[in-house]
């Protein structure tokens, strides 16, 4: 990793865990149970308040929210979908979500585990003996409930990469990705322990898929979408496109150029079953009414209580915080944990341009879904909307002025690091190239056996970096023989060359990997 990149990393670090401690104590105030407002008198508040915070935060460009209460709805979209276009925000406008959608997957296997089409609780060598695992994954203790319950023990970096960043694989690929699994060494995240990754979901779907003859997406939409009777919610980029649908753009907000489109955007090959969905507001609510009421929706019950319950039981001991929300435990596809008084099921989801707030308090029947086209700057925001949602439906007293402040203090933050990537940025174009050899000799393809290829080109005298749909122009990097590469918006990575005594470019090193030059 160059220290361009480092550093900008350092400052990330320190300005987001400055903020962090700021949402905590802002959602550690005790609630009075005694003053619940009705949403009839909340949603005047909450437009008044997004609408103000909106015009404070000008780089966020589109939020879309949805309230759901046992008494009555809130539904509404906010800004624009797409800064060139400046088309708005509606009630049915699809917003990515990213890991929230594994509290949709995780309900769908609930489902065929409750009918019988599947069992949770069986092993990975009785539910799928032909999966090319390696010998040291003890695939005869590992079961599929620990894979949704984020207990597996084991990780596989490689499919995660192909299946959503780089998109390049097939189904056969991946099924021989497997073999790639690896045991997780770390005493703190083995066999048994919560670690948060992609992987467990994505193997499952996989080897559903194998077993059933049906993809993920398919069972998705059959399980849980078409009984919902979703509008405007899919596992497929292209049916949006399809259907004309007027979806939420990636935007970055940080950096002296922002508010700015970004180019990395998801297309199908990028969805997957741990983040893949596009979902509108109107949806959303409709998908915090099931959990609600238990499987029911419009008092029509459309799925087994059990399976929904199954969801927020407590598998899987976690104990940490996330944006100033407490995470006690994971369930399928949830966290569980208390806010304030009251206990709250919530699962969220980021992307480079994206951000979702899903969550729900099962015992005062109200729930909570916040999107916004952006991972910066709204990703901090939305929190504090739900934060203010939530403490004016408890009582908390001053709720409007304490979220006031936290807008002040994402404002002041989001204005601190712009300044700072600004002169990181000048650092950078201000280094001289380090390559020994003429750029044609850099120009070819790379290969690792797990991770794919990487593409150097040269693009008006600059050397371009492709990863399947990953792309970049490259800087100069920090060290002799490197480059920095930002595939990932805000996400700069080093890219380093080994070269042979003789002058020829033999490999390439990218993010730890080893990439072999045909």
């Amino acid at each position: 990793m160059d220290m361009g990149y480092h550093n900008m990393r350092v400052i990330l670090t320190v300005f987001i865990t400055s903020l962090l401690s700021i949402l905590v104590i802002y959602t550690s105030w005790a609630h009075s149970k005694e003053t619940t407002i009705g949403i009839g008198e909340l949603s005047p508040k909450i437009d008044k308040k997004i609408e103000q915070s909106l015009e404070k935060l000008k780089v966020v460009q589109g939020v879309s929210v949805a309230i759901y209460t046992a008494n009555g709805m809130h539904v509404k979209g906010y800004g624009i979908t797409d800064k060139d276009t400046q088309e708005i925000v509606t009630l049915e406008t699809p917003f990515y979500i990213a890991s929230s959608t594994k509290s949709m997957f995780a309900l769908a296997m609930a489902i065929l585990h409750e009918r019988g089409d599947i069992d949770l609780d069986q092993s990975l060598s009785q539910f799928s003996p032909t999966a090319p695992f390696s010998k040291k994954i003890n695939t005869d203790k590992i079961t599929l409930r620990h894979l949704l319950a984020m207990s597996s023990g084991i990780k596989n970096s490689a499919y995660v990469h192909r299946v959503a960043f780089s998109g390049e694989y097939d189904q056969e690929i991946l099924w021989q990705l497997i073999g790639a699994t690896q045991v997780n060494r770390s005493r703190n995240i083995r066999f048994g322990k919560f670690r948060y990754t992609n992987w467990n979901y994505n193997l499952l779907a996989r080897l559903v898929e194998q077993k059933l003859g049906k993809s993920w997406q398919e069972i998705l939409s059959q399980e849980v979408f078409q009984k919902i009777d979703f509008a405007h919610t899919t596992a497929y980029i292209s049916e949006a496109k399809q259907q004309g649908w007027s979806q939420a753009r990636a935007h970055i907000t940080l950096g002296p150029d922002a508010p700015k489109r970004s180019y990395l955007e998801k297309d199908d090959a990028r969805m997957h079953s741990a983040g893949g969905v596009i979902m509108s507001a109107n949806d959303a609510a409709k998908w915090l009414e099931v959990f609600i009421q238990n499987g029911q929706l419009n008092g029509r019950q459309i799925f087994p209580v059990e399976a929904v319950q199954a969801t927020r039981k407590r598998w899987t001991q976690v104990d940490s915080e996330f944006s100033g929300y407490v995470r006690e435990h994971y369930g399928l596809g949830w966290y569980i944990g208390p806010y304030g008084d009251d206990l709250l099921v919530h699962h969220f989801g980021g992307f480079s341009g994206a951000r979702a707030h899903i969550s729900y308090m099962p015992e005062r029947k109200i729930g909570v879904a916040i999107f916004v086209n952006d991972s910066a700057v709204g990703g901090l925001y939305i929190d504090h909307i739900a934060n203010f949602i939530y403490d004016s439906f408890t009582g908390m007293l001053n709720a409007e002025e304490r979220f006031d402040k936290a807008i002040d203090d994402v404002d002041i933050w989001a204005n601190d690091l712009s300044a700072k990537i600004a002169m990181l940025r000048d650092e950078i174009n201000a280094r001289q190239w380090s390559l020994s050899q003429p750029l044609n000799h850099y120009v070819g393809l790379y290969k690792n056996k797990s991770f794919g290829t990487i593409k150097i080109s040269i693009e008006e005298s600059r050397l371009r970096i492709t990863n399947g749909n990953l792309t970049a122009i490259a800087q100069a990097g920090s060290k002799a023989e490197t480059l920095r590469a930002e595939l990932i918006p805000l996400e700069g990575e080093a890219v380093e060359f080994k070269i042979s005594r003789d002058g020829r470019v033999e490999s390439l090193k990218y993010k730890e990997v080893r990439f072999i030059k045909e």
